[in-house]
């Protein structure tokens, strides 16, 4: 495995006291090497970058990293926050029977067939409000068995719209027995017209990464796909190399992001190409050059990760989540939902519910024009 890295960057690597630490460590182990011993050795970023290496060079199995570290992060944080040993084991089977069901699901419906960012997210934050009615419960003399719905309701107007996201759990536990009668209402819809840009913002930012050659290939790959396509940087940063074809009639370039090919604009097209040609890691430790991922990232057989591609478009001045908005509304505004969600990736609830929001009435006037004839 060090073989193939920079005997440079070993030497600064081995320089830091974490990993040099950590390899004694694996090296006077009796036990076998394995993921459990790596976990053993506390959360640092020389084990992450080891872990990475090692997997990549089929030292170790993969695994979704999201996942393991949700699951290593729950138990510390319910003794911590949650006294009651029946509360916290109810919040516990919970996550162990609603939320990571649900996140297996939804990571085998991703790219990747893995949890995103953004999903490992949300399942904390339904915890933490979980959590946090829990303790509020039990300063106001109640508990989440006893409570009735006017603790939840003071509950609910004592703090921001964040508070709703205990939804699912107490819909949960009621469902469980954990709960008398109570429920919480769905949260209420915000503005949608702070998560936008101006338009002509868009086509600013566009045509810059269009055609601003000293930008790195990277960022403007990544934010003509955000301003172009309405990905989502978690999308982006796990694209493949097999997504990207070329005919052989017109050499045209092509993303598959959904179920119908995508054909890329120039100089869209060309930048693409330039990334399958030169792409590479920045790896120090374990850099293999066995790269399955579009845009490579950092740990050795991994790509770049969406945190990581939103700092770098935001010292543009590109607002990921606002940008990805204007362009969704001006894509459904001229494309039936079907069509959208075949060549973004959507699902078509997904897409409808952008169409309607745009005012798209095409689809509505073609149905009605069926049951006309019908």
């Amino acid at each position: 495995m060090l073989i193939t890295s920079n005997p440079l960057n070993i030497l600064l690597w081995l320089r830091d006291p974490t990993p040099r630490r950590m390899l004694i460590t694996i090296g006077r182990s009796s036990a076998p090497l394995s993921h459990t011993l790596l976990d053993n050795s506390g959360p640092s970023q020389a084990v992450t970058r080891l872990r990475a290496a090692l997997v990549a060079h089929g030292a170790l199995p993969e695994r979704d990293e999201r996942l393991a570290a949700l699951e290593r992060w729950l138990t510390p944080f319910l003794e911590a926050q949650v006294s009651d040993l029946a509360e916290r084991r109810a919040v516990h089977r919970f996550f162990t029977w609603h939320c990571l069901r649900r996140l297996r699901r939804r990571g085998q419906r991703s790219p990747a067939g893995r949890v995103t960012l953004n999903q490992a997210l949300a399942v904390k934050r339904e915890i933490t409000v979980a959590c946090h009615l829990i303790r509020c419960l039990r300063a106001d003399g109640s508990s989440l068995a006893d409570c009735d719905q006017g603790d939840v309701d003071q509950w609910l107007a004592a703090g921001s719209t964040y508070r709703y996201e205990a939804r699912t759990f107490v819909l949960w536990a009621v469902r469980r027995g954990h709960a008398g009668a109570i429920t919480i209402p769905s949260r209420p819809q915000q503005n949608l017209r702070s998560d936008f840009i101006d338009a002509d913002d868009r086509w600013v930012l566009a045509r810059r990464l269009l055609h601003d050659t000293t930008l790195d290939t990277v960022d403007r790959v990544a934010g003509l796909l955000l301003l172009l396509h309405a990905q989502s940087l978690s999308r982006i940063s796990r694209l493949t190399l097999d997504r990207v074809t070329q005919r052989v009639a017109d050499r045209a370039v092509q993303l598959h992001l959904g179920r119908k090919p995508l054909e890329l604009p120039a100089p869209l097209d060309q930048l693409v190409l330039d990334l399958v040609d030169r792409r590479h890691g920045s790896a120090v430790v374990g850099r293999t050059h066995d790269l399955t991922w579009l845009l490579p990232g950092g740990a050795p057989g991994q790509p770049i990760s969406a945190r990581q591609l939103m700092r770098r478009l935001q010292k543009l001045g590109i607002r990921a989540r606002h940008a990805r908005n204007t362009t969704l509304m001006d894509l459904a505004a001229q494309l039936p939902g079907s069509v959208l969600g075949d060549l973004l990736g959507l699902r078509t609830t997904t897409a409808t519910r952008w169409t309607q929001l745009a005012g798209n009435t095409r689809p509505a006037y073609a149905a009605e024009v069926v049951r006309r004839k019908t």
